[in-house]
């Protein structure tokens, strides 16, 4: 995946210089055999499908790390270096799995500029296509504008959806499992994480930012780097590829905010439960709150998932083999 990276003047990133509309990319690549491998270290996710075989013929790509691609595209030469800030929300809408080496375009786009409680944010949406310029993935990201983050790390910031996510687990929980007959409150396996900050550099490669680097980190009123938020959409996606199979890589949907940072050293702990399902064209979509927990028992991310699934699917805990 080659993405040039450039670091022009950093008042380019201020909000008053982003107009809606203003593109980035395209960019037309390809993800390597080295950019899964690097992604496997960087979130401990060595998926089998990605380093052997899958059931859609040869090796597929991680879907998380389209989403990271897309959001390198920021650091193209001539486009902004939006990396003063903090990334609030993330939203991602899966169209079917990507093979290793295929031909891909990706083109991102800011669509929307607010202010919220004082603070400037800023919507980037983005898209990878093939080489038929199809849909793979949609992302939609949210961001904070502002070089010293001091007293906003851990505040409430992303915009409120209408659903509160309850992350509470009912003593007897039953394990879900992914089928039109899925059980409302049943619970997915939960992942463990540990982050080390040899695992945050791999991850956020490129300019020197408050992820990589601890002078950046502190000049930003951080006590030292924090992990870049899209690393806890990977971990949320290895849950759920690990509970819906093939049916994620077509059909997954999450939108989740980043409400605390996380540091290195951290251990989180990924959480699903089942919210609801809904009856559509072509199958059942089965409905997720979602959830990471950190080792203080603090949340740092939560939001819903989900993905459609038919009667054919096998109605038992997917072990993602």
């Amino acid at each position: 995946m080659v993405v040039p990276v450039d670091r022009p003047d950093p008042a380019a990133a201020m909000w008053e210089n982003l107009p809606v509309d203003t593109e980035l990319g395209p960019l037309e690549t390809t993800i390597s055999d080295h950019d899964v491998k690097s992604y496997g270290y960087a979130v401990d996710d060595f998926h089998p499908w990605y380093m052997h075989h899958s059931p859609f013929g040869g090796r597929v790509v991680p879907p998380a790390l389209l989403s990271v691609a897309l959001f390198k595209l920021r650091h193209l030469p001539g486009n902004f270096a939006l990396m003063h800030g903090l990334h609030t929300r993330e939203e991602l809408q899966l169209f079917r799995a990507v093979r290793l080496g295929e031909p891909l375009t990706l083109r991102a786009r800011v669509t929307d500029k607010f202010t919220k409680r004082g603070e400037r944010f800023i919507v980037v949406s983005g898209q990878v296509s093939d080489d038929r310029d199809l849909p793979l993935l949609r992302t939609r990201e949210t961001q904070l504008l502002r070089k010293n983050v001091e007293r906003i790390v851990g505040r409430p910031t992303a915009r409120p959806t209408e659903h509160v996510v309850n992350d509470a687990i009912a003593d007897g929980a039953r394990l879900a499992a992914a089928c039109p007959s899925a059980e409302t409150g049943a619970i997915l396996p939960a992942l463990t994480k540990h982050v080390t900050f040899e695992q945050m550099t791999v991850f956020s490669f490129g300019p020197r930012t408050i992820h990589t680097d601890r002078e950046v980190a502190i000049e930003s009123g951080l006590a030292g780097p924090i992990a870049q938020g899209l690393m806890s959409t990977c971990y949320l996606s290895e849950m759920l590829v690990s509970f819906f199979g093939a049916a994620w890589f077509d059909s997954g949907w999450t939108s989740h905010a980043f409400i605390k940072p996380v540091a290195s050293g951290d251990t989180l702990t990924v959480h699903g439960r089942i919210r609801d399902t809904q009856v559509e064209t072509g199958g059942t979509r089965v409905l997720l709150d979602v959830w990471c927990r950190n080792q203080a028992e603090a949340l740092t991310t939560v939001g819903s998932a989900g993905a459609l699934v038919n009667s054919g699917d096998f109605c038992s805990v997917r072990s993602g083999a």
